[in-house]
């Protein structure tokens, strides 16, 4: 095997397994007859092409007709899972907030801002594990909204942010705090039917009751608790992986979940994050709506 046809076969994995391994043979001695005599390397126009020619197969595999049903469970999984999360999250909180007033820290009255905070999300996580879409929708979207002025207003009395410089922009300053919780109403939004169905009602309270020891231990016995729940994101992302809805669905939540927590600090993640988690949301919810069609027309023939 000389260095051209060893490049080529390397191009060639861009293609799926099974495709190489009925067609890799013919499309290695066309490449080949076209080549140079002396050529090492392949072309700019075959690498672009080959490339081209895999990710488009690769593509069309995965928005195939009978992959669509796993889009529309993974999105409406990822719409209940959001606002769980982020419930999480500010319990997490308010356990933090209850150590510092125990300790004589803070005043008593924190406690109370810090389950304000909490109390949305639940009713968010509630409505939308009750199936109600568009009421859980609203409720997210009226929060964001409040929790916007909350931070642009830190004078109010609910507000936890500090006052910003003068010489920061509203959009800058506001952006990553509001960010997570745009995305969790934005799902709502698109999800046809949220619900823990594709994962089961057992299985996802069993996991939102150990994130949420873990997340309360870390908050007692940093750092020690901060590694406990590293470990618990990365036996649970395994085991996502091992679904194609878990795998879907974590295309969207993976990420904003990623600055959420704070594992990238950088100037340039939330704008990047958002970026991509707007084209993967715009994608599961083609997918789903075009998922759904045979379904409903099946219904209309029976």
């Amino acid at each position: 095997m000389n260095a051209l046809e060893r490049r080529y076969r390397r191009l060639l994995a861009w293609y799926p397994k099974e495709h190489r391994a009925e067609h890799e043979a013919e499309m290695l001695a066309v490449l080949l007859a076209g080549s140079l005599p002396g050529q090492t390397r392949p072309s700019v126009r075959d690498t672009l092409d080959l490339v081209r020619g895999g990710l488009s197969i690769r593509l069309r595999r995965t928005i195939k007709p009978e992959s669509r049903g796993h889009w529309v469970d993974a999105l409406n999984l990822a719409a209940l899972i959001g606002p769980i999360i982020l419930l999480l999250m500010e319990l997490s909180r308010a356990a933090g907030v209850t150590e510092e007033v125990l300790r004589g820290f803070s005043p008593p009255e924190d406690v109370l801002k810090a389950m304000a905070y909490v109390a949305p999300y639940g009713l968010i996580a509630v409505l939308a594990w009750l199936g109600r879409a568009k009421v859980a929708a609203v409720c997210a979207w009226a929060w964001l909204a409040f929790y916007v002025w909350l931070i642009i207003s830190p004078d109010a009395g609910l507000s936890r942010f500090v006052v910003m410089d003068s010489g920061t922009t509203v959009l800058l300053a506001t952006a990553p705090w509001a960010f997570p919780g745009c995305v969790v109403a934005a799902m709502l939004t698109l999800a046809p039917s949220p619900g823990p169905a594709p994962l089961g009602t057992r299985r996802l309270l069993a996991w939102a009751a150990v994130f949420l020891a873990t997340m309360v231990l870390g908050v007692r016995f940093a750092p020690v608790g901060g590694l406990l729940i590293y470990a618990l994101l990365i036996v649970t992302l395994a085991t996502a992986l091992r679904s194609p809805i878990g795998r879907r669905a974590a295309i969207v939540l993976v990420p904003w979940l990623t600055a959420e927590i704070g594992l990238i600090r950088a100037a340039w993640v939330v704008p990047a994050i958002a970026a991509f988690t707007a084209a993967a949301l715009a994608f599961m919810s083609w997918q789903a709506r075009v998922g759904r069609a045979p379904a409903a027309s099946d219904r209309g023939r029976d």
